[in-house]
C-alpha cells in the first residue's frame, strides 16, 4: 500500500498560528505552488529542497527571495534600521557572534580538543611540505595547489 505524504499549510501565512481553522493539508506540489503564486520564494526554496528540485532551481528561488527582500528594504546586507536593530538586540542578549559568547567559546574549545582549530600547527591544513625541485617549503594545501606544478626549478 502506497502512503501519500502531506504538507501542512498555514492559511494566514503565520507559521506560529497553529489554530486548526488556519491549517490545511496539501500535497507537497500544491503547497509549493501556493507559495510560488504568493511570491513567497523563501518558502518555495525550503519546500523545493524537500521535493528534490535541482540546485539550479533552488538558486533561482533564493535569488528571487533576496531581490524581494532588497525591494522591501529588509535584506540584511542593506545595513539599514532592521539590521542595526537586530544587531543591537543580539548584542544586548549576548548572542552576537562578535562578542565571543558561550556558544563560540564552546565551539572553539571543541575544535582545540579535536585538533581541528585553524590556529593549531598540527591542523591538517597546516602541514608543511617541501618542493622536491627547489626545496621551498610551505603549507601543504597551498604548495600542492599552486607551487608544485608551477615551480621554476622543475
Amino acid at each position: 500500500m502506497r502512503m501519500e505524504s502531506f504538507e501542512i499549510h498555514h492559511i494566514d501565512g503565520n507559521w506560529k498560528n497553529n489554530d486548526p481553522s488556519n491549517l490545511i493539508a496539501l500535497s507537497i506540489l500544491d503547497h509549493y505552488n501556493i507559495h510560488y503564486q504568493q511570491e513567497d520564494y523563501r518558502a518555495c526554496t525550503l519546500i523545493g529542497k524537500k521535493m528534490g528540485i535541482s540546485s539550479e532551481q533552488i538558486s533561482i528561488l533564493a535569488s528571487l527571495s533576496a531581490k524581494k527582500q532588497v525591494e522591501k528594504g529588509i535584506h540584511n546586507f542593506l545595513g539599514g534600521k532592521i539590521q542595526s536593530e537586530s544587531n543591537r538586540r543580539r548584542v544586548e542578549a549576548g548572542t552576537h557572534h562578535l562578542l565571543g559568547g558561550n556558544q563560540q567559546r564552546m565551539v572553539t574549545q571543541r575544535r582545540l580538543r579535536d585538533g581541528t582549530h585553524h590556529f593549531l600547527t598540527n591542523h591538517p591544513n597546516k602541514k608543511v611540505v617541501e618542493c622536491p625541485y627547489c626545496l621551498k617549503s610551505g603549507g601543504a594545501m597551498i604548495m600542492r595547489r599552486w607551487h608544485f606544478d608551477n615551480c621554476k626549478s622543475k
